[in-house]
């Protein structure tokens, strides 16, 4: 890359950062100065630090916030991502129908299965789920880090890569100030408008000239100061010569999807800190998954959630603000007779002044003085606005009083059933953003397993994977199946289970599981997977299945057993099967006993 190159991308990369202070991503620049930092305010919101709402009309102590952004956004996201999705591929081109392609691809979802689960995808996508809710998008990064030694300048090996073992594909969150994207398109989607995209790495001195990947330049700046005070002693500016600032070195890894190529820029240097190369994989995509929920027409920055209701939220703020102050000044009152208490330390107790019950004595009758006393109450359409205000903000992120549960005034089941089917349309939406997400993580973190390198050979758990059509009698004894990359290649299409990232009841599930059941033929039908159905079945309903529902092996057993027994109920005489002490006096009953027991 020539220096005119260089500072064409170095402009693309400043005009990438305008575009993420108008969107409210990154301060605007100004010492102290937060007014267009919307994001870092919805984040505040979330924490439960709101700015005071009635600076000139209540005292300090009487402010106070009700913080529903926080257990509200805590329920939708629950909602979105209860569990890990189960992944689905299907295989295509011309031999899709044959067995072998459908069990490549059945060994393939056992690989993402397993990849998810050992490089905790699901952290990383919830991760990204809060900040696409709180912010407006999220993203993951995708990433492939092969186990690389080198010897430093004292002779020790090192091995350099993520915290994730190498030779797998990971995924990292991102948080939108940490990576641009071209802002030149109409959306982010890594798969369709984006030209290029860019990470931001922070590095020590020593962390540049240890790496075989990075170069330290003559002319690298430290362009990063880290405050490492305490939070509430970080007064004014700091400069690199304080003592307390830790200088750092950054890095723009650019991704660029038109010569599929990938370097390292950075702001403190003239020439390039990471060289020109081409991309490790061919992803089919940038290097990233991209998640959003608000899409606007002129712009490619979604809208974030709580934009559209923080005004609502600082009403609430300000109501409560007004009941504390109100109920903090209600006079408390007792009304007592001077008559009717003669000691007087007790007189003096209660005309304590630093008492929060204001006493009123009386010669007369304390009934009557309460007549003539008026009292501070407070107004219930204070109350009702409260609520009124909760429930609007439920509305808007799709978290309403059905889908909590709620009982609802109805007179019929078909009533019930319509608010229930209600509730998931609403739900559909934000639940279809989510999945296609995840699927599009799988999709891509799986194509650049394919592509590493071909002499690996992988070990696939299959415990408690139940396949007659996939699995060999070899596997199932050995709870593994051992396969090459050759054994994995083909073309997939790549999907998620759908709602398999809810939380499901046991009950409603069995209750469908039931009916398809005695829709396909319950028993009878020979094309069903009938173990599979009675370990479900029995799991649904409580029980375990591998101590209610018998082996294939142990079935094998009984049905010679029988078949031992009939045979000589007819006088014939016929061989105990194998593993099983059987006599011609134990009969059926006993047969069944002797294989039960050996069970355990």
């Amino acid at each position: 890359m020539n220096d005119a190159e260089l500072t064409e991308w170095k402009k693309r990369l400043r005009h990438s950062d305008n575009e993420w202070r108008n969107a409210g991503l990154i301060p605007d620049g100004k010492q102290g100065s937060t007014d267009r930092y919307s994001m870092m305010r919805f984040l505040d919101a979330y924490r439960g630090d709101f700015p005071a709402v009635l600076s000139g009309g209540a005292e300090p102590a009487d402010q106070m916030a009700g913080n529903i952004t926080f257990s509200i956004i805590n329920t939708m996201v629950a909602q979105l991502s209860s569990r890990s999705p189960d992944p689905i591929l299907r295989p295509v081109g011309k031999a899709a129908a044959e067995e072998p392609a459908r069990r490549r691809a059945w060994l393939n979802e056992q690989l993402v299965e397993f990849m998810m689960t050992d490089r905790k995808f699901k952290k990383e996508a919830d991760m990204a789920l809060l900040c696409a809710v709180l912010t407006g998008w999220g993203a993951v990064r995708h990433g492939y880090t092969a186990d690389v030694e080198f010897i430093n300048d004292n002779g020790e090996i090192i091995s350099r890569f993520k915290n994730q073992t190498p030779d797998l594909p990971w995924i990292q969150f991102v948080r939108p100030w940490q990576m641009r994207i071209d802002p030149m398109v109409n959306a982010f989607d890594p798969d369709s408008e984006p030209r290029w995209c860019a990470f931001h790495n922070l590095y020590f001195k020593n962390q540049i000239e240890t790496n075989p990947n990075l170069i330290m330049r003559k002319d690298l700046k430290a362009t990063h100061i880290q405050d490492i005070r305490l939070a509430e002693e970080r007064k004014g500016a700091i400069g690199q010569g304080d003592p307390d600032a830790m200088a750092m070195y950054e890095e723009w890894v650019v991704y660029d999807a038109d010569s599929r190529k990938f370097f390292g820029i950075s702001p403190g240097s003239d020439k390039l800190i990471r060289e020109e190369r081409d991309w490790p994989f061919e992803w089919g995509q940038l290097p990233y998954s991209w998640l959003a929920f608000n899409e606007q027409i002129d712009t490619p920055f979604p809208i974030p959630f709580p934009r559209m209701f923080y005004d609502e939220q600082m009403l609430y703020n300000k109501i409560w603000t007004i009941i504390n102050a109100l109920v903090s000044r209600t006079r408390r009152i007792i009304f007592a007779s001077t008559g009717g208490i003669g000691d007087e330390g007790q007189i003096a107790l209660l005309k304590n002044p630093e008492s929060l019950v204001e006493v009123i004595m009386t010669a007369g009758s304390p009934s009557e003085a309460v007549h003539e006393t008026s009292f501070g109450t407070i107004d219930p359409q204070l109350i009702g606005l409260l609520y009124q205000l909760k429930e609007q903000i439920r509305e808007v992120l799709g978290v309403s009083n059905f889908d909590r549960g709620q009982r609802a005034n109805v007179e019929t089941a078909a009533e019930a059933n319509s608010i229930s089917a209600g509730g998931q349309v609403a739900r559909g939406r934000t639940q279809e953003r989510f999945e296609a997400f995840y699927t599009n993580i799988i999709k891509t973190s799986h194509r650049a397993f394919l592509q590493s390198e071909e002499s690996r050979s992988i070990v696939l758990p299959i415990i408690g994977k139940n396949n007659l059509d996939f699995l060999t009698v070899a596997d199932r004894e050995n709870g593994f199946i051992e396969v090459t990359l050759d054994d994995l290649q083909g073309e997939f299409s790549y999907d998620v289970k759908l709602d398999s990232t809810l939380r499901t009841d046991p009950n409603t599930e069995l209750g469908r599981l039931a009916t398809g059941y005695n829709l396909l033929g319950g028993t009878k039908s020979q094309l069903m997977n009938q173990r599979f159905y009675h370990e479900r079945i029995t799991e649904l309903s409580g029980s375990d299945p591998q101590q209610a529902v018998m082996s294939e092996k142990m079935v094998q057993i009984l049905q010679a057993q029988q078949q031992a027994a009939e045979q000589q109920g007819q006088g014939g005489e016929a061989p105990a099967p194998d593993g099983v002490e059987a006599s011609a006096q134990q009969g059926a009953s006993g047969g069944l006993q002797a294989i039960l027991g050996g069970a355990g």
